[in-house]
């Protein structure tokens, strides 16, 4: 059996990024996680900064509508993001 593959550290960051641009389009952590589909204490903990596992870059990609690779190298999120808060400045 193939052992499973690990995200590096920029990847998770990118991740985290995307739950921050969702949060900055949904406006509450909750929200993220019914879109998700994970549990609210995964999403405080990966928030938080704890290891991205893939099954939660799948599920984020998903609620995106886009592949787990755009999430993990940030191609999902538009140009001009908040790489701290995740919202995008108009104009």
């Amino acid at each position: 059996m193939r052992p499973a593959r690990r995200l590096t550290d920029g990847e998770q960051e990118n991740v985290r990024l995307a739950l921050r641009y969702l949060y900055g389009r949904l406006g509450t952590w909750v929200a993220v996680a019914r879109v998700t589909h994970l549990k609210r204490r995964t999403v405080r903990r990966l928030r938080d900064g704890a290891r991205v596992r893939v099954y939660a870059a799948k599920h984020v990609a998903a609620a995106l509508g886009v592949s787990t690779d755009a999430v993990t190298t940030a191609e999902a999120l538009p140009a001009g993001a908040c790489r701290y808060c995740g919202r995008t400045t108009i104009g």
